[in-house]
């Protein structure tokens, strides 16, 4: 297949022509996950509804949340929020507090709402399957800054591109819609190794008395109906309850090479 970018970025160490896919740390031929805002909540009230955040993007972004409630509660750990009672809706993200009898007390989030709807299907061109060796030399690289910041900065935050950095590269994104459940999905992924991957839902949720509509949520593994795997060909879906999917598919493996 042509290799058909404009612009191909490899770490530093690695030849360019030769990194695999999953090696690049930025080509032009695929879409990136650009941050439309980040930042903290205080829930202090867990057993009400609460807007964490608001968005003018006009579709439902893909967003997620991590809170300071680890396992069985424990405030010294940060955990990936999963599933309710956190949604986003193409206005604002959400948290539902009467979702399963929220205990009550306080809990702080942490967000990230990007700017990608999902909605969107897309599908990465191949370039190289093969990871290239690391060369010697590395007298090289490039540095894109965040707006406002200096290119001299050795905090890898203010960078949206960095050569001692890797990015997350989108293999593949899925939306449908089913109008009635539970159903399987299986999604070929185009790669030859498992890949890392995200999976949302929308449907009408009806829940302490409320009924909430056209909000997505971000599905775990330990959902108590909905499972979802991959294997070297496909993503695995099983029990999917009416309404919308997304899922998103990186070009990363479970297994890095070093």
């Amino acid at each position: 297949m042509p290799e058909t970018y404009g612009i191909k970025v490899s770490p530093k160490g690695f030849d360019v022509d030769t990194a695999s896919d999953q090696q690049l740390l930025f080509t032009s031929a695929w879409p990136l996950l650009k941050i439309e805002k980040q930042g903290s909540f205080v829930v202090t009230d867990k057993t009400k509804d609460v807007v964490i955040a608001t968005h003018d993007l006009g579709y439902t972004p893909m967003f997620m949340v991590y809170s300071s409630e680890g396992v069985n509660g424990d405030a010294s750990q940060t955990r990936l929020q999963t599933g309710p009672p956190i949604g986003a809706s193409e206005t604002d993200l959400k948290w539902f507090g009467n979702y399963y009898s929220q205990p009550a007390g306080a809990v702080t989030l942490y967000y990230y709402i990007f700017k990608y709807n999902m909605t969107t299907n897309f599908d990465a061109l191949t370039f190289n399957e093969l990871d290239s060796k690391q060369i010697i030399d590395q007298n090289y690289g490039i540095k894109i800054t965040k707006p406002g910041k200096n290119y001299s900065s050795t905090d890898l935050r203010d960078f949206v591109v960095h050569s001692d950095a890797r990015s997350l590269q989108i293999q593949k994104t899925y939306h449908k819609t089913e109008a009635s459940g539970p159903w399987d999905e299986i999604i070929p992924h185009g790669l030859n190794y498992e890949p890392f991957f995200l999976w949302y839902q929308k449907d009408t949720y009806t829940y302490g008395g409320g009924v909430h509509t056209n909000y997505w949520e971000l599905i775990g593994a330990s959902d108590q109906e909905r499972y979802g795997w991959a294997d070297a060909v496909n993503i695995n879906l099983g029990s999917l309850s009416k309404g919308d999917l997304f899922v998103i598919i990186f070009k990363d493996p479970f297994a890095l090479t070093e």
